[in-house]
């Protein structure tokens, strides 16, 4: 059949028409999800200023996410973007770092264990000055029901640290609350916060939307927490400065900077179930996830050097990405699957904190015990918690006095967790403190008898 000149050229035109039709479609379906990303940061660009909180807001923040519905995704990057800017994670303002320089400690790690460490940084000796802040977040329940204990137990804790004057260096003494940054969620739980006496360390970021009530676990503003946490992190390692991040549900018997400093590690974080644990062993760079143990996040340490900035970065913007169909991701989660991939191409080290001396509730009672010999033949393996003693209440003192904190993520909601800090932090200085009294006294006898 021919054509003549007039319809091959109306053909050809159609032809062309339709492919042009399928060209911008198939570019339309491929470029979905770059406009999606394009879409929340034009959003972000539009829309700098912080969000205010509201009832409404409230009883979202709690509601649980059965189910990926979009309206739950919707809400769940809505809360994620409150965190970034145009550039990617929002900057410090001015009251994050005031604070920060005024909570910072200068300590010198021991030169011996500098030494001695199986993660050589340098070769001199500069590795051995650190700048470390303690951080913390909370909302009003927090300072309503586990702050106080919070506070005080880090407030029992004296530490020295090398205060630089213009004559060289001298050292200070202060207290570990003296070195905790505390972002709030509203004005008020800033409010309270200076009330405990922390004033310019109380930093107000209603960005983070913790509402003022008990977030219940995996509800919407649970899940949520992670993005402010990890910004708070990257900021102050940004800073220059070390950054030992805690939950407020944790107590403090000892000072545990010297320990974390002395294992010289790039980043660490405690162990969600009692396992033996050996504290020299790196997690990092290993080929198989598996091999890696639960964290709990609750405590983390960072060191401030390129690499680690670096790890802390992709462990935000991985969650930032995975929102977009999981509002039910989780920091703790996305921390081990980030830090299993970014240890490997960086070299970093990752630390599993030592049971024994990181206690936690989800142990049971009396803690996580084992020998040293369990360390060389049984690491990783659970091990059973000790439990009270027959007939007691309290925990035998042997048992705790290798205890540094205790983390109180598995007893309940605020107001139960708040009075099962109280019940230990109580236990242990008052059995603890008999013991030395005891001690004490028959030293003395001794000494009057002629003994030794």
């Amino acid at each position: 059949m021919l054509f003549s000149p007039c319809q091959l050229q109306g053909i050809n035109q159609l032809v062309h028409a339709s492919l042009l039709v399928l060209i911008l479609t198939a570019a339309s379906v491929l470029s979905d999800g770059s406009n999606q990303a394009q879409h929340r940061l034009r959003k972000l660009q539009q829309k700098e200023e912080p969000h205010g909180q509201s009832e409404d807001l409230e009883d979202v923040l709690r509601q649980q996410t059965h189910g990926d519905t979009e309206s739950t995704i919707r809400f769940a990057k809505s809360l994620a973007d409150r965190h970034f800017s145009a550039h990617g994670a929002k900057w410090p303002s001015p009251e994050f770092v005031q604070a920060v320089e005024a909570a910072t400690m200068e300590t010198e790690m021991p030169k011996a264990a500098y030494l001695h460490s199986r993660n050589m940084e340098a070769a001199d000796d500069s590795g051995m000055h650190r700048r470390v802040v303690l951080m913390a977040m909370a909302n009003d329940v927090a300072f309503n029901h586990t702050i106080p204990t919070f506070l005080a137990s880090l407030a029992n804790v004296t530490v020295s640290s090398a205060g630089i004057n213009s004559e060289g260096t001298q050292a200070t003494t202060t207290s570990l609350a003296d070195h905790l940054v505390i972002a709030c969620s509203s004005s008020s739980a800033a409010s309270m916060c200076r009330k405990h006496g922390l004033g310019p360390r109380c930093v107000v970021d209603v960005d983070m939307a913790l509402g003022t009530q008990s977030l219940p676990f995996h509800s919407i503003g649970f899940n949520m927490i992670g993005f402010a946490k990890i910004k708070y992190i990257l900021n102050a390692l940004s800073l220059g400065r070390d950054v030992i991040f805690l939950d407020t549900d944790i107590v403090v018997f000892q000072n545990f900077v010297p320990y974390v400093l002395s294992l010289n590690i790039d980043m660490g974080a405690a162990i969600e179930k009692c396992r033996v644990i050996d504290d020299h062993h790196n997690y990092g760079g290993l080929h198989s996830m598996a091999g890696m143990p639960m964290f709990n996040i609750g405590v983390t340490y960072f060191r401030s050097i390129p690499r680690v900035v670096r790890c802390v970065y992709n462990w935000l913007f991985d969650m930032w990405v995975e929102v977009n169909s999981r509002p039910r991701i989780w920091d703790q989660d996305v921390f081990r699957k980030v830090m299993f991939h970014c240890t490997r191409n960086y070299g970093a080290s990752l630390h599993a904190f030592s049971t024994r001396r990181f206690n936690s509730h989800c142990y049971k009672e009396c803690g996580c015990a084992y020998s040293d010999q369990d360390v060389v033949t049984k690491l990783g393996q659970p091990m059973r918690t000790v439990r009270l003693p027959p007939g007691s209440t309290s925990c035998a003192p042997n048992m705790m006095r290798p205890w540094l904190l205790m983390h109180f993520p598995c007893s309940g909601e605020s107001n139960r967790k708040g009075a099962a800090m109280s019940k230990y932090l109580t236990m242990y200085h008052s059995q603890l403190h008999a013991q030395r009294v005891a001690a004490a006294l028959h030293q003395e006898w001794n000494g009057a008898h002629g003994e030794e």
